[in-house]
């Protein structure tokens, strides 16, 4: 896994440093990003303290942010995710983040980011009952956006997220942490 990881940052910094020159056309103040993001992620759960079996997972997050400075996005993100454990079981799980972020400038087609997450998460499907568990859920994203059309972008990223998922009888964390590569497509306006 760390092998995959030092993998996809050595590209990341490849496709940054090789991009071809043009104007600086996003990460300007008063411009608002609108997309979303698609993933595989690899997901290990934690019980009582106690990890388990890791399993994959599909998410889907829509996002929007708007640049209140040159450089400095202020975003919201929804992440929903739909999985299921062995034996059967299936869950929702839903997030809520506020999710500030730096965009690099770097006078070329790439600009490379660092994105910081912090909200709550809930999860649906599993008990039946109205204690669904909840909980607080940060994360810590980084990666390349690419300008490909006028005011279209791709982004390639790594993401690692830990979330909790207590009921009100919990006596230590519960919930799962991941680690993500993220790709997506996006607008600036």
């Amino acid at each position: 896994m760390k092998k995959v990881l030092l993998f996809i940052f050595v590209s990341l910094v490849l496709i940054s440093t090789s991009s071809f020159s043009q104007n600086n056309k996003f990460a300007k103040k008063d411009q608002w990003e609108i997309g979303g993001t698609i993933s595989f992620t690899s997901m290990t759960p934690v019980s009582s303290g106690e990890t388990g079996k890791s399993t994959s997972v599909f998410r889907l997050a829509p996002s929007a942010g708007f640049f209140v400075v040159e450089s400095v996005e202020l975003g919201l993100l929804v992440d929903f995710t739909s999985y299921s454990y062995g034996g059967g079981s299936s869950y929702s799980d839903c997030s809520f983040f506020f999710a500030p972020a730096y965009n690099f400038r770097t006078n070329s087609i790439s600009y490379p980011y660092v994105q910081g997450q912090i909200g709550f998460t809930f999860q649906s499907g599993g008990s039946g009952s109205s204690n669904d568990p909840s909980g607080l859920a940060w994360g810590v994203e980084g990666g390349v956006k690419l300008n490909v059309t006028g005011s279209g972008l791709a982004k390639i990223g790594i993401n690692y997220s830990q979330r909790t998922l207590n009921t009100s009888n919990s006596t230590s964390r519960n919930g799962y942490n991941t680690v993500s590569i993220v790709l997506g497509l996006g607008l600036f306006l």
